[in-house]
């Protein structure tokens, strides 16, 4: 919200979020539910927000299915509702929104509110790295490190974290390195 040289002014954003979710925004409707739930401009409130964010989900918004999924999950302005999360969360993967996929590959893989099942995580979790999310992309090739849901595969694995390393993301590095040492260990025992 904030460009170089300008001061955030959140009246000025709220009042255009309001004119854009009168004339049917949806996004500008999400907006609204993200100003509830940190309290810019209105007081904060967890309620409303989930009210703005189902709004939006209604309209076809899928951050507005996501973070309504993380409300009820969490049970922010509602009862923790894991249900309604996973409902919420597969609407949201439904309108291509990975981090719905890769939070329902984490209840599946936790076991949280839902039966644990690892080749469920793991199809979940495939889904949001074929999306490109890093943190889809690692849980895959952990899924392979650890054998969960998939057979264990060091080179399947190391496929997976190869991905998630050459975007920047930190734990797939280091489980490179893990990997790569492991692998030179054997090699020497071997000779």
């Amino acid at each position: 919200m904030k460009s170089q040289g300008t001061e955030q002014d959140f009246d000025k954003a709220f009042e255009c979020y309001s004119k854009a979710a009168d004339a049917g925004d949806s996004d500008a409707v999400f907006s609204i539910g993200l100003q509830h739930y940190y309290g810019h401009h209105v007081p904060q409130s967890y309620r409303e927000a989930l009210r703005w964010f189902m709004k939006a989900a209604e309209m076809g918004n899928a951050k507005g299915w996501f973070n309504a999924g993380v409300m009820y999950e969490q049970g922010l302005g509602t009862d923790s509702d894991i249900r309604k999360a996973i409902d919420c969360y597969t609407r949201s993967s439904e309108l291509g929104y990975d981090k719905a996929d890769y939070n329902l590959g984490m209840l599946y893989r936790t076991g949280k509110g839902v039966e644990k099942d690892d080749a469920e995580a793991f199809r979940w979790f495939m889904k949001a790295a074929e999306l490109g999310m890093t943190k889809g992309i690692f849980n895959v090739g952990l899924s392979y490190y650890r054998g969960q849901g998939v057979p264990q595969s060091d080179s399947e694995a190391m496929k997976w974290f190869m991905k998630g390393a050459e975007l920047g993301h930190t734990k797939s590095e280091n489980m490179v390195k893990i990997l790569r040492n492991q692998h030179k260990i054997i090699s020497i025992g071997l000779s």
